[in-house]
């Protein structure tokens, strides 16, 4: 799974007019945040100056509790609903996962074969083998004797990790700092 964070998913039923629900997380095509918002990046915020925001996320995201918090860090990560859905994996709001690369394991690659082929040459205990496939290990029938004739067949591929992500585009996500506080359910 690509690297993740799990955050609350909301529908805003009311006019916005107001403005944004403090703690409200939004993607903006910019690189600075604009006024009363603050980027997503893991950063510390004092909580006697940000005091609404701290009253919504608190430290679910880091801090101390006592002086400071953290806002959400979503570099590198996509943004996931928090909780779970039709068959799927239970994720707490705050809750980080996902690999960048992985290096599958032999019971993630689906059954399959490998060929190899044996001749058996005229002179006696004379043969040669053919094969192009991974640490496999088959049987060869001779036509001539009908012998089985065990084979392993080289290694191949390598032990190294391939991307896991999904296509992407970085954009920058903002948190509001300042606005109306949400009304709890």
């Amino acid at each position: 799974m690509q690297p993740y964070l799990a955050l609350n998913a909301i529908i805003a039923l009311s006019d916005e007019a107001d403005g944004p629900f403090i703690g409200e997380v939004r993607i903006l095509a910019g690189a600075a945040a604009p006024d009363g918002w603050a980027r997503c990046d893991g950063q510390g915020l004092a909580i006697d100056e940000f005091g609404d925001l701290y009253s919504v996320i608190g430290t679910t995201f880091g801090g101390d509790g006592r002086k400071a918090f953290a806002l959400p860090d979503l570099r590198g990560r996509v943004a996931i609903a928090a909780g779970r859905g039709p068959e799927l994996t239970t994720r707490w709001l705050a809750e980080s996962g996902g690999e960048m690369t992985v290096a599958l394991r032999e019971d993630q690659v689906p059954t399959h074969e490998h060929d190899a082929s044996i001749r058996v040459a005229t002179a006696p205990g004379t043969r040669s083998l053919m094969a192009s496939s991974a640490g496999v290990a088959i049987s060869a029938i001779g036509a001539a004797s009908q012998h089985a004739v065990p084979v392993v067949t080289e290694r191949i591929g390598g032990s190294d990790g391939h991307s896991n992500l999904q296509p992407y585009m970085a954009l920058t996500y903002i948190i509001a700092c300042r606005g109306r506080l949400p009304e709890p359910d």
